[in-house]
């Protein structure tokens, strides 16, 4: 039994989310029983991110496209010219769709 998962009596249905991503953090704070489908959205970005936020991507015209995915959809949230404010929308969305189980980048205010 993983130390996490004691730590929590996570059921065998859930899986425990390290809250700040060091998923060598067990303190009790850092630790939260969810589904699997809400421990993924902890995905890594692609190596050719530009932003350092996940969902926000540069175009060849030079705008920042902001789209999220829910329940395997993609949501187009438009294009903006600062890339500070396309990062905000996409907070913005992740707390509107996900409210506590928004990534832990988006929380952290990077």
């Amino acid at each position: 039994v993983k130390m996490h998962r004691m730590l929590t009596q996570c059921p065998a249905t859930k899986v425990v989310d390290h809250v700040n991503g060091d998923r060598l953090d067990n303190r009790r704070r850092n630790l939260r029983i969810c589904s699997p489908k809400e421990n993924s959205r902890n995905k890594g970005m692609g190596r050719n991110n530009q932003s350092g936020f996940p969902g926000v991507s540069k175009t060849s015209n030079g705008k920042w496209r902001v789209r999220i995915m829910v329940n395997r959809k993609e949501i187009a949230l438009g294009r903006y010219a600062a890339m500070e404010e396309a990062i905000q929308v996409r907070r913005e969305a992740e707390e509107k769709y996900f409210g506590d189980m928004s990534s832990a980048k988006s929380r952290s205010g990077q």
